[in-house]
């Protein structure tokens, strides 16, 4: 706790701590304040959603690109839906987000290959929107276009 008694642990409303909230208004700036303050980058809300999941649910590419700089950032992570960073990102149509996860090694077959509540890859979503230059970087990067989705449907349908 600092010295002037704030806590910058506890949860507000809807379980959210400051660096929970930090994302929406892309504040790289109070988010560096607050990890040095002792904050948890790696902190879960009680919807069990990262700091890095509020940064890419948020689109904001700074506060993505600095988690990732700290490895504060759960490669790995899914919400309840099964949908990962960059499954969600997808969702958003983030093209900045996207990119921002590739470029900085989020590029990993497991990772591409992750399906969601429906089946669906990064990749499915990406061609779905008709973002060629997205699906091209997937398929570049070794994302899978024979994964189907639940339907039995994969990226070409």
């Amino acid at each position: 706790m600092p010295a002037n008694g704030a806590d910058i642990s506890k949860t507000g409303v809807g379980g959210k701590s400051p660096v929970h909230v930090v994302p929406a208004s892309d504040r790289v700036d109070v988010l560096q304040v607050l990890i040095s303050a002792g904050a948890d980058p790696l902190a879960r809300d009680t919807d069990g959603r990262s700091v890095s999941m509020h940064g890419v649910a948020n689109r904001s590419a700074d506060v993505v690109n600095y988690l990732l700089a700290k490895n504060a950032f759960y490669v790995r992570e899914a919400d309840d839906t099964a949908q990962t960073p960059l499954i969600v990102a997808m969702v958003l149509s983030s093209k900045a987000i996207v990119n921002v996860l590739l470029e900085r090694g989020l590029s990993k077959p497991g990772i591409l290959s992750a399906q969601d509540y429906e089946g669906k890859t990064a990749l499915a979503r990406a061609a779905s929107l008709d973002f060629v230059d997205i699906v091209r970087k997937l398929v570049d990067n070794g994302a899978d276009p024979r994964i189907v989705d639940c339907p039995g449907r994969s990226p070409l349908y």
